[in-house]
C-alpha cells in the first residue's frame, strides 16, 4: 500500500500545470484605484497602480507593480511612470500555487540595494472560472487580463522578462 502511494506520489506532475488548472497566464490586481485624468487633457483616460501576475507554462513567473492608463477602448501598463519587478518560478498542487520570487528591478532603486534580491516564497490559490476566476496571493485578489493584446506573453516579456532569456 505504502509503495502505490509513493508511486503514484512519484508520477505525480509537480511542474507548471496552467492547462490543468484552466487558468489564464496573465492577472491583474482587483483593488485597483481608478483617477480620473483632467477633463481638458482626455476626459475618458483613467490611470491607477496596479499589479500585473504572469505564468507562463514553463514554470517561469513575474510580477510587476505599475501604472495602468485605461479608457472605453485600452488598458495598457503606463510606459512614462516607475515600476517594480519581480520574477521566478512556479508550480501548481491542485489549486493551489507555490511561487518563489526575487526583486529584480525597481525605477530609482534604493541605494545599497542589490539586484536580483533574496529569494522570497509565497502561496497563491485559484478560485473560480471564467469571468469569476480569481487568485489570492499576499492578501490580494486578482482577475483574468481583459485585454489579450496589451497582456500578451510577447508585450509583457518586453516589460519584465530579460533575466529569463
Amino acid at each position: 500500500m505504502h509503495l502505490l502511494a509513493l508511486l503514484i506520489l512519484a508520477l505525480t506532475p509537480i511542474g507548471p500545470q496552467t492547462e490543468s488548472l484552466n487558468m489564464p497566464s496573465v492577472w491583474i490586481s482587483q483593488d485597483t484605484k481608478w483617477v480620473r485624468a483632467p477633463k481638458d487633457y482626455n476626459p475618458n483616460l483613467s490611470s491607477g497602480r496596479a499589479t500585473i501576475l504572469y505564468f507562463r507554462s514553463d514554470g517561469k513567473f513575474g510580477l510587476l507593480h505599475c501604472v495602468l492608463n485605461r479608457t472605453d477602448k485600452y488598458l495598457v501598463i503606463s510606459a512614462g511612470d516607475g515600476y517594480v519587478v519581480e520574477d521566478g518560478t512556479w508550480i501548481a498542487n491542485g489549486a493551489n500555487l507555490t511561487i518563489r520570487k526575487r526583486l529584480v528591478y525597481e525605477t530609482g532603486p534604493k541605494v545599497g540595494a542589490t539586484y536580483p534580491g533574496p529569494q522570497t516564497l509565497a502561496s497563491a490559490r485559484v478560485s473560480g472560472k471564467g469571468a469569476k476566476a480569481a487568485i489570492e496571493l499576499d492578501r490580494r485578489r486578482f482577475s483574468p487580463a481583459s485585454d489579450p493584446m496589451e497582456f500578451s506573453p510577447e508585450n509583457l516579456e518586453r516589460w519584465f522578462f530579460k533575466s529569463f532569456n
